[in-house]
């Protein structure tokens, strides 16, 4: 479980860095391994995006542009999150509304992947060679594409406190963008030539972008040959099974 938490918690942070105020509640059920169910049921709402994006423009216009490519299909966002405690490379491919891979590497060089497509999650465990498969819907797929490419409400953008400037990071000059949006406030780093987003900083958090391109490298989608197939509740009892068995360890030490 904490492969799969250590995904959608990486890419919950980056999303919730880069989205101005986006659902907290939607993340942490993202966590519990419900993302498809999350993203099916939430109740429908108005998709004010575009207008919060021509606002951000008039207040922070490369962010604004940053938003525009996150959007914009085939998707791939890469990033190296740093906190004091761990690392972590995290890769989010969007290939078309139906489907999106997502992908993480810790310090260790474990890679854990999730792949939604052909109306299915596919959870790769490379430990034991096997693929953890749970039936979805067209619906519930696009809903986690929806949910990586960030919308944004109009008011939620209206809310925060915007600064532009220059300033220096890791001895280098970036044009730089702050948002006021909570107790810590998130510094967006772009190089001062191409205006390409390299850094997001936000407390001790610092979320370094590695790519940020609208294209996909297909390989990312391919599942692993020679892997036995299971049912992704069949990983869970796995789960649960290991971890009375570590409880019970616990209690008898």
């Amino acid at each position: 479980m904490k492969k799969i938490i250590s995904i959608f918690i990486t890419a919950a942070l980056i999303l919730s860095t880069a989205a101005c105020g986006n659902n907290e509640d939607s993340s942490k059920k993202d966590a519990d391994g419900k993302v498809t169910q999350v993203a099916f049921d939430a109740p429908e709402e108005e998709d004010t995006t575009k207008e919060a994006i021509e606002y951000l423009k008039t207040q922070i216009p490369l962010f604004a542009k940053y938003l525009e490519t996150r959007r914009g299909i085939p998707l791939t966002f890469k990033t190296e999150v740093n906190t004091p405690d761990t690392s972590e490379i995290t890769e989010i491919c969007i290939r078309d509304k139906d489907s999106v891979a997502v992908s993480a590497t810790n310090s260790n060089g474990d890679v854990t992947r999730i792949v939604y497509m052909d109306k299915a999650m596919y959870y790769i465990d490379n430990d034991e060679k096997t693929i953890y498969v749970s039936e979805s819907t067209k619906e519930g797929i696009r809903g986690v594409v929806d949910s990586y490419r960030l919308n944004i409400k109009l008011e939620d953008a209206q809310m925060f406190n915007y600064e532009s400037d220059t300033a220096t990071y890791n001895d280098t000059s970036y044009k730089h963008e702050v948002i006021y949006s909570g107790s810590a406030p998130a510094h967006y780093y772009y190089d001062e030539g191409t205006e390409e987003l390299k850094y997001i900083v936000s407390g001790e958090t610092e979320t370094k972008v590695l790519v940020l391109e609208n294209t996909v490298d297909e390989d990312i989608f391919e599942l692993p040959a020679g892997y036995k197939k299971a049912t992704y509740e069949e990983y869970i009892e796995k789960i649960r099974a290991e971890q009375a068995s570590e409880a019970q360890t616990q209690a008898a030490e």
